[in-house]
């Protein structure tokens, strides 16, 4: 254990016997207990309840001695988990060409681009009739208020040639820029959950200000995860973490006393006096908000074999369906997907995005030395993926990557395979959920060790909840916690010390954590 490391305190343990814990179920008020050590030594036990429902609904968190509680993942997704509106068409294509007609929907969007924005927000749709259509260069929407939509999901099908590696693409330009200056994080510890943060100085900050928390992945803080020693693979390849790297998260302040600040949304990480944190205001004027891509389908010709730009092997390399980057406040919905490798990447400036009621068919195989495909990879935060059901060979079906802060949430999608998975895929990724999620493979929580080039520890203070995988891990990392509620499956044991485990093999209440999550926060 960690607890006695000064530069970052560790979390409070759940560590009864060789790691049993304790739960109990009650069913007035749906109590959830873990009983956890105190720190140094002590015999005494803390009794957590980490979260219970009170006679009128609302939701209770429990916190261990350090304040540190689940996350709240309600923000996710378009405006919060706010309703995606329906918007009025200005363009439309009433049927394909029958060549390649590529130009004629950029042009259309392009068009529909150009058009002032109104009082929604939108400048409008731009909608494809029924038919095939087909595409032989990316589709760019690079304007706010701009959706693309079909006459529905088995009415309207993109057809993209082989040669292409990207489908779509929804993307503002630049990247966010500090203004004024950087805040120090004074307090002590600022706990998992938090929403306050006590700073140096809050004098150029007010309510309405945009600023990421930074939290700098130190050098004493590497060490004390182990992340600096990392078992070395035969090949030689595998990386230490080094320090320089930041995880920041994007808050809005919502209340300023004295030197202390109030956030929209809770921390998916705690930041203690020693980490040397950080909350900067920034502007990002290029990126691009209220956009959307919805009913209709798209399917990849064929997967010919090209020589892959890494390792120069000739293999089946298919390509990525939508990207969203730079641009928040958007979706995707009511799609179908066939043979892409990757459907929704969300890259690292994607944020408040809703992917939801989509279907992904036949994964294109992709083998660069090993390697799976990650069918939906995110790298953004506040991304809600919901309703979607993927199938294919073996695939990674949703996955984290490096220093993603959350919340982020899969909610209600299976996938199945020969070897489906979920994961925090490498790197410290912190507020993932997996909510009534199942999975014909493995869901894991936890340390991938040396895994691809150091992935290490890829997720952290995150959970699953009511969900069920053929097999599942769940590992608490130094500094941090990962939950598990409800989960069925065949449990997998490791060498790390394990994570929070409640009620295995049985549900819990409420069925849906996002769900109620989102109720409680929309009744205050």
């Amino acid at each position: 254990m960690f607890d006695a490391f000064t530069p970052q305190r560790a979390f409070s343990r759940a560590r009864v016997g060789a790691g049993i814990v304790l739960a109990l179920s009650v069913s007035i008020g749906t109590l959830f207990a873990c009983m956890l050590p105190l720190g140094g030594g002590a015999s005494a036990r803390d009794v957590i309840s980490w979260i219970s429902i009170g006679p009128n609904g609302a939701l209770r968190y429990g916190s261990d001695r350090d304040g540190n509680q689940i996350p709240d993942f309600s923000a996710a997704g378009y405006e919060a988990g706010g309703a995606i509106p329906d918007v009025e068409t200005v363009e439309r294509i009433a049927a394909p060409s029958g060549g390649d007609d590529t130009a004629a929907i950029q042009s259309a969007i392009d068009t529909a681009s150009g058009r002032p924005v109104k009082e929604t927000g939108f400048r409008g749709a731009v909608e494809l009739g029924p038919g095939k259509y087909r595409v032989s260069d990316t589709l760019k929407i690079r304007a706010s208020g701009v959706v693309l939509r079909g006459a529905g999901m088995d009415r309207t099908q993109l057809n993209a040639t082989a040669s292409l590696d990207m489908l779509i693409l929804v993307e503002g330009s630049g990247a966010p820029r500090r203004t004024g200056n950087s805040r120090r994080i004074v307090a002590n510890y600022t706990p998992v959950g938090g929403k306050t943060i006590l700073l140096d100085s809050a004098a150029d900050l007010s309510v309405g200000n945009r600023v990421f928390v930074q939290r700098p992945m130190t050098k004493a803080w590497i060490a004390a995860i182990g992340m600096d020693r990392i078992p070395v693979r035969s090949n030689g390849k595998t990386l230490q973490w080094a320090p320089g790297a930041s995880i920041l998260s994007d808050r809005t302040i919502v209340g300023v006393h004295g030197n202390t600040i109030e956030l929209d949304t809770g921390l998916t990480d705690a930041i203690s006096l020693q980490d040397d944190g950080q909350v900067w205001r920034y502007r990002f004027e290029g990126r691009i908000e209220r956009v959307g891509v919805e009913a209709l389908s798209a399917r990849l010709e064929d997967n010919t074999p090209r020589e892959h730009a890494k390792s120069g092997e000739s293999e089946p390399m298919g390509a990525n369906f939508l990207t969203f980057g730079a641009a928040e406040n958007g979706w995707v919905r009511n799609v179908s997907v066939a043979r892409f490798s990757t459907a929704i990447m969300f890259r690292s400036t994607a944020s408040s995005i809703t992917a939801t009621d989509f279907t992904v068919t036949d994964a294109a195989p992709v083998k660069s030395r090993g390697a799976l495909p990650t069918v939906v990879s995110i790298d953004g935060q506040k991304i809600l993926v919901s309703n979607c059901r993927l199938e294919g060979g073996s695939y990674i079906a949703w996955a984290t990557q490096s220093r993603a802060p959350g919340p982020n949430v899969v909610r209600e999608c299976e996938a199945h395979g020969n070897r489906a998975l979920g994961q925090g895929h490498q790197r410290w990724a912190t507020g993932l959920l997996f909510d009534n999620v199942k999975v014909t493979g493995s869901l894991h929580l936890g340390n991938r060790g040396n895994a691809g080039s150091g992935q290490g520890w890829s997720a952290a203070n995150s959970v699953l909840w009511n969900s069920s995988a053929a097999t599942w891990l769940v590992e608490d990392p130094p500094t941090a916690r990962n939950w598990a509620f409800g989960v069925t499956g065949r449990q997998l044991s490791s060498s790390e010390p394990p994570g929070e485990i409640v009620s295995p093999g049985r549900r819990v209440e409420p069925q849906s954590l996002y769900r109620a999550q989102l109720q409680d926060r929309l009744r205050r």
